[in-house]
């Protein structure tokens, strides 16, 4: 078992670790990361600790990179591409606007999820405060 400490008291969620990364398999993770980490930054450097340590723990990590633009520029906006919602035949995963990188996490998560088309959706809403597509429903896919 591998522990993330996180980052307690400065978000509604104490950065939740489905905003940070995702198991798609045993022993295989999307994670999601700041391409220029802001080291003062609380939430980027627990993103790259919580990288080391699934790494260290001998997982297979893909890393997708936060959105350099957002529609939302609130400093509580969550914008992360790991909180994504997997259910029967699809998997429906944040766009924010930023082509780049929204290209680049629908890529990843058709990689690592055949057979399941991948819906992007404008999550703005749910950003806003504090959350993600992961934080709304509760899944239980067939497969």
């Amino acid at each position: 078992m591998s522990w993330a400490d996180g980052v307690w008291g400065k978000d509604i969620a104490d950065y939740n670790i489905d905003s940070l990364a995702r198991f798609t398999r045993a022993c295989r993770a999307l994670i999601n990361q700041p391409d220029n980490p802001d080291w003062e930054d609380p939430f980027h450097a627990a993103a790259y600790e919580t990288c080391d340590i699934l790494k260290i723990a001998g997982l297979e990590l893909v890393v997708i990179p936060e959105p350099e633009y957002r529609r939302v520029k609130s400093i509580d906006f969550v914008a992360s591409y790991a909180n994504f919602y997997a259910c029967n035949g699809a998997v429906v995963v944040a766009e924010f606007g930023d082509r780049e990188t929204d290209n680049i996490a629908r890529t990843a998560l058709a990689r690592h999820n055949p057979g399941r088309e991948i819906v992007t959706l404008n999550v703005d809403v749910l950003g806003e405060v504090g959350g993600g597509i992961h934080c709304a429903p509760q899944q239980l896919p067939n497969a």
